[in-house]
């Protein structure tokens, strides 16, 4: 970076003051020495070109995000000593990249979560560069991450718990707030503000235990029962009537189109282990390779497993959509048939 647009940047970070002001009583100006403006549309990024280069001082993988960062280590069985001693080197050497440019850790909200029953749930130190001491890593077994609770029994009750009470907050205000009860503007309302909740970032989390299904799927089961003419009919009847699915058949249809993004490099995911494609079969294009996965139901649920499993099962009139609407389109008219149409039947209409 150089030239005018260094100087820009350079300008726009320099000789900048600031005071705090409450209750009419202003403190004195102090100057602002480092860091990037709060609430403006460059600080962000500049935050981010700053920072970018820590995973290469570092061994084991790592994902960033903003100022969140995380390191990622896998204790091989009959190793697991020596893997948790890379990890503890990378700790390290972030304190060490941190202290070379000028950042300093909040130690405290810095925590480790160990996965796996087998785990040897060891030990974890980091040296805070404010006291010069060297701290014990909180040990934890839930935290939010990007707005998904994440526990470390990599079970989603906390985050279905969430979104449930979220969901139900906003249906409650609505029901308080409408005095209509019109299918159609329920209708609108429930799908504008009530299962947005129910579905963010939900390709992450997606609910797999029959428990935390049911109460996801509660609360469209309640939203579709406030109009008058759903009064006295099935849920499946009042889904029908309100052109409405069920939640569960949406995270399918969700996960498809994701992989259909993913496989047509519509979207760039980075995959830690990236999925791979079997060898094509006379008459059949080539499936992906799922993992065998044993004594595992949160790894066999993963997006890979679960995603591909029905990607594989998509006849390939439907994979080989020039577009993600058209996808879409004929994932939809595949859903309708009761036994696979043709490509020429979908063509036709």
């Amino acid at each position: 970076m150089s030239g005018k647009l260094l100087r820009w940047i350079e300008a726009f970070l320099s000789e900048r003051r600031q005071r705090v002001v409450l209750g009419g009583v202003e403190s004195d100006w102090e100057k602002v020495t480092s860091g990037v403006p709060q609430g403006s549309v460059i600080g962000p990024l500049l935050f981010v070109v700053y920072i970018n280069d820590l995973p290469n001082s570092i061994e084991l993988p790592s994902k960033l995000y903003a100022d969140d960062s995380k390191v990622m280590c896998e204790l091989r069985k009959g190793k697991e000593w020596e893997d948790a001693q890379r990890l503890q080197r990378d700790i390290d050497r972030i304190g060490n990249w941190c202290d070379t440019w000028l950042m300093r850790l909040n130690v405290g909200k810095c925590k480790v979560m160990h996965l796996g029953k087998k785990n040897p749930r060891t030990m974890y130190y980091m040296r805070d560069a404010a006291t010069g001491t060297v701290s014990a890593l909180e040990k934890t077994d839930l935290e939010r991450d990007l707005g998904v609770m994440v526990s470390s029994d990599l079970k989603y009750r906390a985050q279905v718990s969430l979104a449930v009470s979220k969901a139900n907050s906003v249906f409650g205000m609505l029901r308080r707030t409408f005095v209509s009860r019109d299918a159609a503007i329920w209708k609108k309302l429930y799908t504008t503000y009530v299962r947005p909740h129910l579905e963010f970032a939900v390709p992450v989390w997606c609910p797999y235990l029959k428990g935390d299904i049911g109460k996801l799927e509660g609360v469209q089961r309640r939203a579709t029962k406030v109009a008058h003419a759903m009064k006295n009919k099935s849920y499946e009847q009042r889904l029908q009537l309100l052109d409405l699915t069920t939640l569960e058949k949406r995270r399918v249809r969700g996960d498809l189109i994701q992989v259909y993004k993913v496989v047509n490099e519509v979207e760039q995911v980075s995959w830690l282990n990236e999925p791979h494609l079997g060898h094509e079969r006379a008459g059949q294009s080539s499936k992906f390779i799922l993992e065998n996965v044993k004594d595992c139901r949160a790894r066999e649920m993963f997006f890979i497993n679960r995603a591909l499993k029905e990607w594989n099962s998509l006849p390939d009139w439907v994979k080989q959509a020039p577009s993600v609407g058209e996808f879409k389109g004929a994932l939809d008219l595949y859903g309708c048939y009761s036994s696979s149409p043709s490509r020429d039947e979908f063509c036709e209409e």
